[in-house]
């Protein structure tokens, strides 16, 4: 259910991840980082092949993602160090901050 909801959502907002942590909420972080990592990158990835097969992805887009590139490195340095700081209770209050919010927005949207 939770894949089925997050494959719907990713594919009309590209919010692919609130049903997948809601699902995870209550795992070890680290299991949590993992398979969450895990199934955005397989849904992004999907999403820019079905975009490129479209024709909705394109030089402007590439430009847009290579401008991005350096801040992802900067976050990517920063993530260990942030994560270290995050316990199971405070990654489920970020879970269900994060689900409601993005909730909220995609039925105002």
């Amino acid at each position: 259910m939770a894949g089925s909801g997050a494959g719907f959502l990713g594919t009309i907002a590209g919010v692919h991840g609130p049903p997948i942590f809601l699902l995870y909420q209550v795992l070890d972080p680290n299991r949590v980082r993992g398979a969450i990592l895990i199934f955005t990158e397989t849904g992004n990835g999907l999403s820019i092949i079905a975009l490129l097969i479209i024709g909705r992805f394109g030089m402007e887009q590439l430009i847009a993602a290579l401008f991005l590139a350096p801040r992802v490195m900067v976050r990517l340095w920063f993530a260990p160090k942030l994560a270290a700081l995050i316990d199971a209770r405070l990654l489920r209050t970020i879970v269900l901050s994060v689900s409601a919010i993005s909730g909220f927005f995609l039925v105002i949207g």
